[in-house]
């Protein structure tokens, strides 16, 4: 049978038994129906046959906060049926296909620990491992594969939340939309090793309408197609990730003006930044990509680009280090990432044109990792060869790894000697490294 709980209490065990469900579901199609504050789900095994269910659990109440789920196995089998939004092995205040979001207030103190979920080849697989709106909380040490999301947070509303120490084999995960009353989203030492969610990234970040503050640190990718997609954020850093795979055509990070979603010609657009260092690109395909794929009302804060002592480095074996979109004309014919074409979905792409300091990382040319401002003329002239902007196409931004101009009199460097010449003072001495001018 299935189990409600409408009253605080513990369900948990010392020797993991397993619940399963034979009969003809009535109510919500889950094992464990929650309707209460206060309730802890721990050390059970679940098994959830997607022919009858949806959920190994679903928390869904006007109150019911501080939720505990911890140290579970939940396994799905059987041929899915019914809605595939509502196929969420935790469903906590989760508005999908059916509309579980109905808490007031949000939701408190979420715990997610500890967990494993699994699927049965070839087609039995939770679209998600839990799906959280309008809360706070714990997702950590747990270990998760589905198809679309292993971890997704909507609406945060009620505090921090922390995504730590997780493998992500499925799905991934996805932050998105954040309310004003959310606190900071970390994300840290987690490893996402997979292709993710078809068509899109491992980890997803999009929509940060009230400038949240999202830190992704010390987390490992690897075997992907495409790591971190960042779409229409601010508040961003990146901090000490590795990004590592052997695919050719392989995206590691791609900054976008556009959401992926079935809403992105009608959302509003903030002004795109971030802060990125320490990170290491290993591995093959393209490290850092941005893009400009809604260019209605787009608009820029600050890049940081690695800082002196924080810098990012990148490997020999990149196809590239740091490209600069330039497809135009609407997104339905854009070529990475491939959109849907109908609803909500087309925009229009342009030229991302704004400019990068990007001095401060570490580039291995064929010598080793070394600053730009250490390399040779022709180290120079090859870590060019693995840049696309401005000079690749004219109506790209610029991006500046070496400043070949010192003003040795006031230690100042310029990026042009006319630049140089017009901040001088009389009687200074300017020197010009080896380097190709373009003075105008």
């Amino acid at each position: 049978e299935m189990v409600i709980r409408d009253w605080s209490s513990d369900v948990c065990s010392s020797d993991l038994p397993t619940i399963n469900f034979t009969g003809t579901a009535s109510g919500k199609p889950t094992l464990f129906d929650v309707s209460a504050n206060n309730v802890t789900i721990e050390n059970i095994h679940f098994n959830v046959d997607l022919a009858k269910l949806r959920s190994a659990v679903i928390a869904s109440a006007a109150g019911i906060d501080n939720i505990v789920v911890k140290n579970n196995t939940i396994d799905a089998y059987g041929t899915p049926a019914g809605s595939y939004g509502d196929r969420n092995a935790v469903s906590i205040n989760y508005g999908g296909s059916t509309n579980y979001r109905v808490a007031s207030g949000g939701v408190d103190n979420v715990i997610f620990q500890g967990n494993t979920v699994n699927g049965t080849l070839p087609g039995s697989f939770f679209r998600s491992g839990i799906s959280l709106d309008e809360g706070g909380g714990t997702f950590s040490g747990n270990t998760l594969q589905t198809i679309n999301h292993d971890i997704l947070v909507r609406f945060g509303s009620n505090g921090n939340v922390t995504i730590s120490g997780n493998n992500f084999n499925g799905g991934g995960l996805e932050l998105s939309d954040q309310n004003a009353a959310a606190g900071t989203f970390t994300v840290s030492g987690n490893t996402f090793n997979g292709a993710g969610a078809p068509g899109t990234a491992m980890l997803r970040i999009k929509n940060n309408y009230n400038a949240v503050p999202h830190l992704i640190s010390t987390n490992t990718f690897s075997n992907y197609e495409w790591a971190v997609s960042s779409e229409n954020m601010n508040n961003l850093t990146l901090d000490g990730n590795i990004f590592n795979t052997a695919s050719a055509t392989a995206h590691a990070v791609v900054f976008n003006t556009k959401s992926i979603s079935s809403n992105s010609n009608t959302i509003v657009q903030v002004a795109l930044s971030s802060t990125f260092k320490n990170n290491q690109f290993n591995g093959t395909g393209n490290a850092v990509t941005f893009q400009n794929h809604d260019s209605d009302n787009d608009s820029y804060g600050s890049f940081v680009m690695g800082t002196a002592g924080n810098e990012n480095s990148f490997a020999s074996t990149l196809s590239s280090f740091i490209v600069f979109d330039n497809q135009t004309g609407s997104s339905n014919g854009s070529t990475f990432p491939v959109y849907p074409t109908t609803g909500g979905w087309p925009t229009t792409m342009a030229c991302w044109d704004q400019n990068l300091n990007a001095e401060y990382n570490k580039f291995d040319v064929g010598s080793g990792l070394q600053l730009p401002g250490a390399m040779s003329f022709a180290e120079r002239t090859a870590l060019e060869g693995k840049l696309f902007h401005k000079p690749d196409a004219s109506c790209l931004g610029f991006i500046t790894t070496f400043y070949p101009v010192h003003n040795l009199t006031q230690n100042t460097y310029y990026l042009s000697i006319q630049a140089a010449v017009t901040a001088a003072n009389a009687n200074d001495v300017i020197e010009c490294a080896e380097y190709t001018y373009n003075e105008r």
